[in-house]
């Protein structure tokens, strides 16, 4: 997550030039989220991704998209700053948005193990599990990724 004109701006990506079908599934899904509101997709130029089939998913999902390409946009510096401005003008728009309300029957909340240590199965774990305990109870989907502790 990056700090963008005081706003938070989450950023994703899949590493590797090569197609790969998961990292097309999972951008999709990623970028299709009802808590994201626009997506500047960033490239290089030379990779397999197809960011012109996320692109028009995107479209089709009503939402805000622009492909920025370092290769065909003059350099990484003068894509990032177009990158920015782009992201600028749509954090105007998307605060003209209200907000849903949502209930805790729709929110799924998954984890995932950061790196276990002598104290985790102890404390971070427990306090993990009681407040999953808590939102299963009111009604929300938890997932937990590492289950041996």
């Amino acid at each position: 997550m990056a700090r963008f004109h005081g706003e938070d701006v989450h950023l994703i990506g899949f590493p590797g030039c090569f197609p790969n079908a998961c990292a097309q599934t999972m951008m999709e899904r990623l970028c299709t989220h009802s808590n994201v509101g626009a997506v500047p997709l960033l490239s290089l130029g030379c990779e397999s991704f197809n960011k012109f089939s996320l692109a028009n998913a995107l479209r089709e999902s009503g939402r805000p998209v622009e492909t920025l390409t370092i290769q065909t946009h003059g350099g990484t510096r003068s894509t990032v700053a177009a990158g920015r401005d782009w992201v600028a003008a749509r954090l105007e728009e998307l605060a003209a948005q209200g907000t849903v309300p949502m209930g805790l029957d729709e929110l799924i909340v998954g984890t995932i193990c950061g790196v276990s240590d002598g104290t985790s199965g102890l404390t971070g774990n427990p306090a993990a599990g009681r407040a999953f305990d808590r939102l299963v109870e009111a009604g929300a989907t938890c997932i937990f990724e590492e289950t041996g502790e």
